[in-house]
C-alpha cells in the first residue's frame, strides 16, 4: 500500500528534489554563507534553505549579499514555483 503511494507519486518527489537542488546551487552562487538555521551540513545546507524557504521557516539575509536584485528574484521564483506549481503538481499526482 505504501509502495503505490510513493510509486504513484515518484514524478512528483523527483521535480522536488531537481527543483530544489536547483534554487540550492543557486543559493550558493548569490549568497556567502548559508542562513543560520541551515549551517553545518557543508555543501547540502544551501538545499536544506531552499527547503526551509519554500516551507515558511526559512529565512536569509538578503542585505548581505552583493547580488540584492538576483536574491529577490531567486526568492520570488523560489516561492512561486515552490509552493504555487508544485502544489498544483501535487494535487495532481494525488488524483
Amino acid at each position: 500500500m505504501i509502495e503505490a503511494v510513493f510509486w504513484e507519486l515518484s514524478n512528483f518527489l523527483a521535480y522536488l528534489v531537481i527543483v530544489m537542488i536547483a534554487f540550492g546551487l543557486v543559493f550558493k552562487i548569490v549568497f556567502d554563507e548559508p542562513a543560520l538555521d541551515s549551517q553545518g551540513a557543508g555543501p547540502v545546507s544551501y538545499i536544506i534553505m531552499a527547503f526551509r524557504v519554500v516551507w515558511g521557516e526559512g529565512s536569509f539575509n538578503i542585505e548581505n549579499t552583493e547580488f540584492k536584485v538576483i536574491a529577490w528574484i531567486a526568492y520570488m521564483l523560489l516561492m512561486l514555483i515552490g509552493n504555487v506549481i508544485l502544489l498544483n503538481f501535487l494535487i495532481a499526482s494525488v488524483n
